[in-house]
């Protein structure tokens, strides 16, 4: 409140008289995070393997196969003992030469993302910890029992009209008296807002792997709109996913502030490493075309 932020309650209420489908909402909040963050991680994972496995016949090459021309984006690595030819495109892809995102190899590239996605988890885990924080929903109740059985809410119903939509309407997924959620949920790990963190990765993982639009294609084709859907979807996905954990009462909107903080200064600090490793391997890798290895 002595922010000015404090307009969740207005807001739920505002979007319980005029659009409500509680349903829809309440599974948005409990599947998509999770569903869509997963599908990301396993996207970019496939295409660095699909990377690998078509980048180069290694067992033809180790059999004495014709030396190959460096080709356009040549990368030079320290040279490999010929016994470690299969494992040469591992070994070269590990090596960070380049600075610039769209320079790297879809290895390189997976390494990048991933390293985001897990520095931002750990500093939000550093959050729920150190910064434990009730979500709006918990503050007029004052029956929320956890797992051993003890009331977890702040019982402040003068002050507050918040609604608990999950445990008044439920999802399509599950409530908060099963059983496995009462073992597993932390109800203070409000701030920061994971949902926010991890839609925003998945936002800037599409735009970063495919950029915001393709000059090549026809407005006739069908790659064109199926690729203007995704870039848009792509950035509407945690615009809605920041609504819906207001409007269903589980983050105030400066847990979602504090998320978008929390992913930016993760990808700073990747990138700042990424920056201090390419000018380490440009002073200790001289470059040279003798190698047989495609890279």
């Amino acid at each position: 409140r002595s922010s000015g932020l404090f307009f969740e309650q207005p807001l739920q209420r505002w979007h319980d008289a005029y659009l409500g489908g509680w349903s829809f909402w309440n599974t948005y909040y409990a599947g998509v995070h999770p569903a869509v963050t997963v599908i990301f991680l396993v996207f970019i994972l496939v295409r660095m393997f699909g990377w690998k496995l078509t980048r180069v016949n290694w067992k033809r090459l180790n059999e004495g196969a014709q030396p190959l021309s460096p080709p356009p984006d040549y990368a030079p690595v320290a040279p490999e003992p010929a016994s470690s030819a299969y494992y040469a495109s591992d070994a070269a892809s590990a090596i960070v030469t380049r600075a610039s995102f769209a320079d790297m190899s879809p290895a390189q590239q997976y390494r990048f993302l991933r390293s985001v996605w897990v520095l931002s988890a750990w500093l939000s885990f550093i959050g729920f910890l150190f910064v434990p924080t009730m979500p709006p929903r918990l503050l007029p109740v004052c029956d929320f029992l956890n797992a051993a059985g003890a009331n977890v809410g702040a019982c402040l119903t003068t002050e507050f009209s918040f609604v608990d939509t999950i445990g008044a309407h439920g999802s399509l997924l599950w409530d908060w008296n099963d059983e496995s959620v009462k073992t597993l949920n932390n109800p203070y790990a409000a701030f920061p807002s994971q949902h926010t963190i991890f839609a925003a990765w998945c936002a800037m993982t599409w735009i970063m792997l495919v950029g915001p639009a393709s000059s090549t294609l026809s407005l006739r084709s069908p790659r064109y709109w199926l690729r203007a859907l995704l870039r848009w979807g792509s950035i509407a996905y945690p615009m809605v996913t920041v609504y819906c954990i207001v409007v269903t009462a589980n983050h105030y909107i400066s847990d979602a502030l504090v998320g978008l903080i929390v992913l930016a200064i993760s990808y700073a600090c990747v990138r700042l490493y990424y920056l201090y490793q390419s000018r380490r391997q440009s002073y200790d890798i001289v470059p040279t075309f003798t190698t047989t290895l495609p890279y």
